[in-house]
């Protein structure tokens, strides 16, 4: 699941309104770490949506994972005591998917007024927490492309020094007839 809607989701097709089961995540956890992984990352749809999200994160620590990391719209970090729960039970790593140098831009790119508003408050407050590394994703398209500088400027002058760049993957809404002549640049 997930409670975005981005117009440029490889995944979309995927999202079927259900969650995975907390017993096959557990397991995902436990085989990975008996497998050698040493960096659990819990990502999505939408990971922070999970009920059992936070218990995930434990799960991962008391596994034996150097670090736990999260790759999130993080929409749920504008929740000051979520947040806290979270890097209080070893989120060491956030991943934040931001797609837009202002509400307008990332706001209609992820398909909910006032998503950005939101994912900035949870942003600030990981940063100003200090304890997680704090890193952005910005999937590249037509809507942001011309303002990636500013977007840059913008939380580069809020102190996040890593950036992934990412293309659009051709597949879900990225690919279909709405939405690709709106994202291909």
């Amino acid at each position: 699941m997930c409670n975005n809607l981005c117009t440029f989701c490889l995944d979309t097709l995927a999202h079927n309104g259900t969650i995975t089961s907390d017993e096959e995540v557990k397991k995902r956890i436990i085989d990975g770490r008996r497998k050698g992984a040493t960096r659990l990352i819990l990502s999505g749809g939408e990971p922070t949506i999970h009920p059992s999200y936070v218990k995930f994160i434990k799960l991962g620590r008391l596994a034996g994972y150097r670090r736990v990391q999260t790759v999130t719209n993080g929409r749920m970090f504008s929740y000051p005591e979520f947040l806290n729960r979270c890097l209080d039970a070893g989120l060491q790593e956030i991943t934040f998917s931001i797609h837009g140098h202002n509400a307008k831009v990332h706001d209609a790119l992820v398909g909910v007024p006032g998503a950005f508003e939101e994912e900035v408050k949870g942003l600030e407050m990981a940063l100003a927490d200090g304890r997680p590394i704090i890193n952005i994703d910005v999937c590249l398209n037509k809507g942001n492309i011309k303002k990636l500088p500013e977007l840059l400027d913008k939380f580069i002058g809020m102190g996040v020094k890593e950036y992934d760049l990412l293309h659009l993957i051709p597949f879900g809404m990225a690919w279909d007839e709405k939405h690709r002549n709106q994202l291909v640049y």
